[in-house]
């Protein structure tokens, strides 16, 4: 049996994870842009599948593109019975190297009776995804691209992440964004390993295997190919949030545990907020994936939020991260605080928000409104306010915190 035979035969238990946050993250994005349509009169809305398979396993469960078009369908039959003077569209593009899976998408598509648009492309994903870009009807449109390669770093580069993320004379204010499966358990593998090493380093956009490793002080070979990575996103300004996830096959407990990231990038700081979100959702579903795992040996995400340790997050522990970033009585704008927490604490928006409501009320932050706005919550969920406020870390208040608000932790 090959390997792609025996991939499609049933989920795999990491696979199955991947799909959970999909799930999440696209009842979001769908739901939450098209509310963003009905004001701006945007219509058309695009996920496009990099590596789409055969749509659904032999066994019946759903891959990728399934997934997607049943969360649209239900978003945009909605939207569309209750503004129907206001229509949307949701369009949904899978690109698919290998012929037989190709005419399985085919065979899908002319079967299911939706009102989203869908449409499948034969042929490899750099030369396919490059003519999509092209294309005059996606760049200004709203796009999510879904890249989970099937055979890791030979079908991807850091380069073309770039492309899918700046489209040619596009509009840098319409939302444009990457969720990548990185295979991070066979870079650490292969990296050091001449045959597979030009093809990760491209992958990562580096030019040595020296230049990885020595970008920072890890400890781990993982943390300084990951640290590297979103560094390098970063420097091109774009906002990412990673995060490991492993599991072990219940049907081999001798094979390793495997272990990999799901990297999102975009220049959104919606796109940023809603997919922390999507991620604290997941972990809090934790029980519920054991169960569906069927006795896999889980550690999901490693986000602790469902641990009563990290529940406990607190002041001190922020205030230590805002100290470290930012410093002492210097103005900081709230944005940069936000987008940094968003990207580094795996704990939920509202957390944060909740403690630097409690530190302003208790004098240990000062807040400054720079449009003159006297917000009784100044922090939230809305992006736009966030460039309007200022937060200074008061230098005379901050060692009023008691110690046993709880010992620092190590977040990155």
């Amino acid at each position: 049996m090959s390997n792609e035979h025996e991939h499609w035969v049933e989920k795999s238990n990491h696979t199955r994870l991947k799909h959970h946050i999909l799930k999440f993250y696209l009842e979001n994005w769908s739901r939450i842009l098209a509310d963003a349509s009905f004001h701006n009169n945007q219509e058309d809305i695009y996920y496009i599948d990099g590596f789409a398979g055969r749509g659904e396993f032999l066994d019946g469960d759903l891959g990728s593109p399934l997934i997607a078009l049943d969360k649209m369908e239900k978003v945009q039959r909605s939207f569309n019975e209750q503004y129907p003077n206001k229509p949307l569209r949701f369009h949904i593009i899978n690109i698919e190297n290998n012929y037989r899976n190709f005419l399985k998408l085919e065979e899908l598509r002319k079967k299911i009776s939706t009102s989203v648009s869908i449409q499948n492309l034969h042929g490899n994903f750099l030369v396919e995804s490059k003519k999509v870009v092209l294309r005059e009807a996606l760049k200004n449109c709203p796009c999510f691209w879904f890249v989970d390669p099937f055979y890791g770093a030979r079908d991807f580069s850091f380069d073309h992440v770039i492309d899918l993320l700046f489209f040619p004379n596009g509009n840098r204010r319409i939302r444009k964004e990457v969720l990548i499966n990185f295979m991070t358990y066979n870079m650490v593998r292969f990296i050091r390993y001449g045959k597979e090493q030009p093809f990760i380093l491209k992958f990562l956009g580096a030019n040595s295997y020296k230049e990885v490793v020595e970008s920072g002080s890890y400890s781990k070979l993982e943390e300084a190919i990951i640290s590297f990575y979103k560094s390098k996103l970063r420097d091109r300004g774009l906002f990412v949030l990673s995060q490991r996830i492993q599991c072990k096959d219940p049907k081999d407990p001798h094979a390793d545990m495997i272990y990999f990231h799901m990297i999102h990038c975009s220049h959104s700081e919606r796109a940023l907020l809603e997919m922390r979100e999507s991620f604290v959702k997941a972990q809090e579903q934790k029980s519920s994936f054991e169960k569906e795992l069927d006795g896999g040996q889980l550690d999901l995400f490693d986000l602790e939020l469902v641990d009563q340790p990290y529940l406990g997050y607190s002041k001190q522990q922020l205030v230590d991260f805002i100290m470290k970033h930012f410093g002492l009585g210097s103005n900081v704008l709230l944005h940069k605080i936000f987008v940094m927490t968003l990207q580094e604490i795996h704990v939920s928006h509202t957390v944060i928000c909740d403690m630097l409501y409690d530190l302003w009320k208790e004098n240990i932050i000062k807040v400054i409104n720079h449009d003159g706005k006297n917000r009784r919550k100044p922090f939230n969920s809305i992006p736009k306010d966030w460039k309007a406020i200022d937060v200074v870390l008061l230098k005379d208040k901050v060692h009023s915190l008691s110690p046993s608000y709880g010992e620092q932790l190590t977040l990155f």
